[in-house]
This record gives structure tokens, sequence and C-alpha cells, in this order.
């Protein structure tokens, strides 16, 4: 049985900071897919659109535990409320409230874009 301790996971390139997404519909879709990906739990969906870094940092068996708990809930129905996003260490930080429909506690899902591409995921 997967570690349920593990409630989400960032990876983060120090490396780089580049020019970040502006257009709202580019950190929507990459939200989306994101979404999909767990409930999936598709792997290599999920890393798609991932810098070098996040697609290095990021293993299966971490993806695997994290999809296999969160992936099951969203599954079942979820509601994604935008909070809005702010620029932290050269990053875009985007951040949605998921509420589950089978009435489990909320989480915040946060996702960092450098370049328009996923650079951070994480689920607290």
């Amino acid at each position: 049985m997967p570690d349920t301790r593990i409630l989400g996971f960032l990876i983060l390139s120090l490396l780089s900071f580049g020019s970040l997404a502006k257009d709202a519909s580019v950190h929507e879709t990459l939200f989306s897919q994101k979404i999909q990906a767990l409930i999936n739990a598709d792997y290599q969906q999920f890393i798609a659109d991932g810098t070098p870094e996040f697609k290095a940092a990021l293993q299966q068996v971490q993806f695997k535990d994290v999809a296999w708990k969160f992936g099951k809930q969203l599954k079942q129905g979820y509601s994604a409320n935008y909070e809005g996003s702010f620029k932290q260490q050269g990053y875009d930080v985007y951040l949605w409230t998921i509420s589950y429909d089978n009435s489990a506690a909320s989480n915040q899902y946060k996702m960092v874009l450098s370049n328009d591409k996923v650079a951070g995921f994480w689920i607290q």
C-alpha cells in the first residue's frame, strides 16, 4: 500500500529563471492536464509539459503514491476554485483549492511555471 503520508511533492529548478507564462489559458490548460494525469495515474502525461529538472526529479514511484491517494478522490468528482497567482524567486506560482464531491477535506494545489513549463507541483 502506498505511503499515504506523502501529501504532495515539489520540484523546483533553481538553475534557470527565464521569462514566465503570462497567458491564463496556459496555466489553466496545464493544470487541467495535471489533474487528468492524476485521475488516470499517468506518469508520462504528468511530466509531459515539465521542465527537464522537473522530469528528472519526479520519480514514477513518487507520482504513483500521490496519484493513488488523490486520483481516486478526483475521479469521484471535484470542483476547482482558482485562488490566484504570485511570483516567487522568478517563477509564476498558481493556486487552486480543490473540493472533492466525496466530502473529503479540501486541498490546496500549487503549480509552478517557468517558460510555460511545469517546474513544480504540490498538494497540501
